[in-house]
C-alpha cells in the first residue's frame, strides 16, 4: 500500500502502523455496534410482524411471515458473517502493513493467498447482502402492485433486472481476474476482487 504526503511532511512508518492499529479498533467497535442494531431492529420487525398477524386470526407458526421476511433475515445473516470476514482479513491487514514497516519484502505467499481468499469471500458476500435486501423491498411490494395486472407486469420487469444484475454482479466476481479455475493466478492479479462499486451499482 502506498502512502502519499504533502511535500516536505515526512510520516514515519512507524506512525502509519500506529494508526492502521487504531483505526482497525474503531471500525470494529463500530461495525459491531451496528450490528448490534441491525439485531435488534429486526428481533422487532419479527415482533410486530407476529402481532399483526395474530390480530388478522393467521394461525401461530412460520406462515405468519413472509418471503419479505425471510430475505430480510438472509440479509441479517449475511451481514453478520461479512463483518466477521471483513475483521478477520483487515487484522490480516495491519498485520501486513506492520510487516511491511520493519522489514524488507513481501509476507510468505501462503498469507497472500489467504488474503486474497478473504477478499473473494467477502465480494461475494457484498452482493449476496445487497441483493437480499433488494428481494426483500421486491416481495413487500408485491403485496401492493398485485391490485392491478399493468403493476404485476412492472413488478417482474424489476424483478427480471434485478435477478440479471446479481447474476452479472457475481459472476464478475469470479472472473475479474481471470479464470476461476486458477485461483493463483487471481491472486497475483493486481485488479481489486470487489468490483468498483460506483460501476456495479449503476446497474442496480
Amino acid at each position: 500500500m502506498v502512502y502519499i504526503s504533502p511535500p516536505g511532511l515526512k510520516v514515519a512508518k512507524s506512525t502509519v502502523s500506529n494508526l492502521a492499529v487504531r483505526a482497525d479498533i474503531v471500525i470494529k467497535a463500530l461495525g459491531w455496534t451496528l450490528i448490534a442494531l441491525d439485531i435488534l431492529l429486526t428481533i422487532g420487525r419479527y415482533m410486530i410482524r407476529w402481532v399483526s398477524a395474530s390480530r388478522q386470526g393467521k394461525p401461530p407458526g412460520i406462515a405468519r411471515y413472509g418471503l419479505d421476511d425471510a430475505f430480510h433475515l438472509l440479509a441479517l445473516v449475511v451481514a453478520i458473517i461479512y463483518v466477521a470476514l471483513t475483521f478477520s482479513g483487515l487484522a490480516m491487514f495491519v498485520e501486513i502493513e506492520k510487516w511491511n514497516s520493519m522489514h524488507k519484502g513481501a509476507l510468505d505467499y501462503a498469507d497472500e493467498y489467504t488474503f486474497f481468499h478473504i477478499r473473494l469471500g467477502c465480494s461475494m458476500l457484498f452482493w449476496v447482502g445487497l441483493f437480499s435486501v433488494k428481494a426483500s423491498f421486491l416481495m413487500l411490494y408485491r403485496h401492493l402492485f398485485w391490485v392491478k395486472e399493468s403493476f404485476r407486469k412492472y413488478w417482474y420487469a424489476v424483478l427480471a433486472w434485478t435477478t440479471v444484475c446479481f447474476l452479472a454482479n457475481t459472476l464478475a466476481c469470479l472472473f475479474v481476474c481471470g479464470v476461476p479455475a486458477n485461483p493463483l493466478s487471481m491472486s497475483k492479479s493486481n485488479t481489486p476482487v470487489l468490483l468498483d462499486e460506483d460501476c456495479c451499482n449503476d446497474l442496480c
